[in-house]
């Protein structure tokens, strides 16, 4: 598996409840940094998991392809 770094657009929901309009027109997709082991990727969308035991792992994350910004592989010293 691959260990990358992988940079991307998360939706956003401020506060919950009621709001002003300027609130809500001046919110912002906040930009994410993940690192994590590649245990999946298609056309479609790329899975990450931050642990990893024999076949089992902790700290996934699976994120759509159209919100990725950049995918940087990281070098693992053996």
């Amino acid at each position: 598996m691959k260990l990358v770094r992988v940079i991307w657009v998360d939706a956003v929901s401020d506060e919950s409840g009621w709001k002003h309009l300027d609130t809500v027109r001046g919110q912002k997709p906040p930009v994410v940094k993940s690192v994590g082991w590649v245990v999946a990727r298609n056309k479609g969308h790329i899975t990450l998991a931050a642990s990893i035991i024999g076949d089992h792992c902790d700290g996934d994350v699976t994120i759509p392809i159209g919100m990725v910004q950049s995918i940087t592989e990281l070098m693992v010293k053996k």
